[in-house]
């Protein structure tokens, strides 16, 4: 009896018309769709998978930069701690 009360409620949920085939829908962003057929589809991934690997690149070069950057001053810090500090400073009376 439930399996039957489940079977009739899944059923219901189904369009009752049948969506043109020819068609898709092509998530846009921000969980936007537009149906498009499938050579629009194509054009439009393409180019935003193109967009998106030029970004990626653009990221992975500000973290290179960044890493470098970081490698600079940890370096700059090592030598500062590796300096003498021991010895007495000299007296520059300048009055």
């Amino acid at each position: 009896e439930r399996e039957r009360e489940f079977h009739f409620l899944f059923l219901s949920l189904l369009p009752k018309h049948r969506p043109d085939p020819s068609k898709i829908l092509v998530c846009i962003g921000y969980e936007f769709f537009l149906e498009m057929t499938l050579s629009e589809a194509t054009a439009f991934i393409k180019t935003r998978a193109e967009h998106l690997q030029r970004r990626a690149d653009e990221l992975s070069d500000k973290a290179n930069k960044i890493k470098a950057t970081i490698k600079l001053v940890l370096k700059a810090l090592q030598d500062l701690q590796q300096l003498d500090f021991t010895a007495e400073p000299t007296d520059h009376n300048t009055f």
